[in-house]
Formats: C-alpha cells, sequence, structure tokens
C-alpha cells in the first residue's frame, strides 16, 4: 500500500484497477484492500478468504457501500455473498433447470416469498428508526454517534433484483443501531433495552437469509433424481448455524414453495448447503 494515499483514494484506485481487471470486485482486491492498516483490515481479509459470486456468470452492477456498525460489518461478511448467490441460484439456475421448467409456479412463488420477507424486514425497521428519530428530536438532538474507526467501504455486487432492495435493507439497519448507540451512551436507553433492539434487528436481517437460503435449498432438491448425492453441490460455510435461530415466520414461508415442489425441508439448520 502506498501510504502517503488517504484511504479514500487508495480504495478508489483499487476498486477501479479490480474492474479494469476482471470487472468485478474479486479476491485480489480484497486482499490488497486488507493490506492498509487500522481496524477494517480484517474485515477485507474475510472477504478475501471466498469469492462466492465469481462463478456467477450473468450480468451485476455495482453498488458503493458503507457499513458504519460492527454488527453490520459482520453480517454483510457472513451473509451478503451466499444470500446474493441463493438469489441469483433461483432466479437464473433454477429458471433453466429442465426438471424445473415444468413448475414455473414455484420459482414464482419463490421469489414472492424472498419479496415479502425482505418487505417485512424493512418495515419493521423503518418503524424502530421512525420511534428512534423521534426520541432524538424529543430530547433536541440532532446528530448521531461517531466511531473509532472509519466506515467499511465495499462493493457490493448485485445480481439479482433482490440483492438492490437486500442492501438497502442493510443500510437502513445500519442507521438503526447507530441511533440506538446514540441512545444509549445518553442514557435515553438502558443498556439492556439497547442489546434487545439490537437483538431484534439481527433476527430481522437473519431472517432473509434464511428465506433466501431455504427456498434456494428446496429448488435444488427438486431436482435432485432419486439417489443423486445432494451433497455433491454444496458447500459448507463457516459459522453460519446463527441462520436457524432466524424468525418462524422465515421458516413457514419457506416450507410453501418446498411442500409444493413435493421436496419438504423439515428445518434449516443453517446455511451449510450452497450450490457452488
Amino acid at each position: 500500500m502506498e501510504e502517503k494515499l488517504p484511504f479514500a483514494e487508495f480504495y478508489r484506485l483499487a476498486v477501479s484497477e479490480a474492474l479494469d481487471r476482471v470487472g468485478r470486485p474479486d479476491m485480489d482486491l480484497f486482499q490488497k484492500l486488507a493490506t492498509s492498516p487500522g481496524i477494517n483490515s480484517k474485515y477485507y481479509a474475510r472477504l478475501a478468504r471466498r469469492d462466492w459470486l465469481a462463478s456467477a456468470e450473468g450480468a451485476r452492477d455495482i453498488e458503493p457501500c458503507a457499513f458504519f456498525h460492527p454488527k453490520i460489518k459482520s453480517h454483510f461478511l457472513r451473509y451478503y455473498g451466499p444470500t446474493a448467490y441463493n438469489l441469483h441460484y433461483m432466479e437464473v439456475h433454477a429458471r433453466a433447470n429442465v426438471r424445473l421448467r415444468e413448475f414455473p409456479e414455484l420459482i414464482e412463488q419463490a421469489g414472492q416469498l424472498v419479496a415479502e420477507a425482505i418487505g417485512a424486514a424493512t418495515k419493521e425497521i423503518d418503524q424502530y428508526t421512525r420511534a428512534a428519530e423521534q426520541i432524538l428530536k424529543d430530547n433536541g438532538v440532532s446528530q448521531s454517534v461517531r466511531y473509532g474507526t472509519g466506515p467499511l467501504l465495499v462493493p457490493a455486487e448485485i445480481i439479482s433484483p433482490y440483492c438492490g432492495t437486500y442492501l438497502e435493507l442493510i443500510m437502513k439497519a445500519d442507521r438503526l443501531m447507530s441511533l440506538l448507540e446514540y441512545q444509549r451512551l445518553r442514557r435515553y436507553i438502558t443498556n439492556a433495552d439497547c442489546d434487545k433492539e439490537f437483538s431484534r434487528v439481527d433476527r430481522l436481517l437473519k431472517s432473509v437469509a434464511s428465506t433466501a437460503f431455504g427456498l434456494a435449498k428446496g429448488l435444488r432438491k427438486r431436482t435432485q433424481t432419486e439417489g443423486e448425492d445432494v451433497g455433491a453441490a454444496s458447500a459448507i460455510v463457516d459459522n453460519d448455524r446463527a441462520v436457524s435461530e432466524s424468525n418462524g415466520d422465515a421458516r413457514n414461508n419457506t416450507s410453501l414453495v418446498i411442500a409444493e415442489a413435493e421436496t419438504v425441508v423439515t428445518s434449516t439448520t443453517g446455511m451449510e448447503e450452497v450450490a457452488v
């Protein structure tokens, strides 16, 4: 890294070089960003470990993102890549599969359930944000918290129409957590109440990832012939068993499309099977 360059300029040049070289943010980009000093280097190092979207050959757009709260940074690292690929699978690979062409209504229903999951989570996040903003307004506050490090800058790939709304949801959750942090620091809410709200937001975000995972898993099972090794198209995702703790509504919605496909999944124990 050129130490004399401010990070924002170093980041801009690194992203531009990656887009010119391969047309997308790849592992080499994040490895380069990980050489920069500061707390965010650990996040870039983790992004460089696995490129979930490298095998997605379809069209994509790049969405510049900046994440501030540590919990949101971690959520993006763990869930955005595999969730985006599951969404891509439903819209591209599933539609092209010979066995699923006979059941276009399953793919359509899967898309509707994803949209509903994102919409429901967004509605709740917006509601909590308005309430948090009102508390600050009532106390004459017009600012938010500052952090000990800069935002995590990421060129996120949009490979599905739902990726954009999912990213918007993540960024809204980021703002909400900042508002909650300010309330906690100024004793407008207790630490315990703040932790409860953080957990609520975390469950809402994970519900989207869980829904996409369950639906994609059901569609993939529908493409398997009897006796075929389902695990052959699987990949192990480190530390993603937390998805199984997301809300029950996502699981119930997931079971609808899977049941119609005659491949009932009784539970989603984590994001352990993601098509590659």
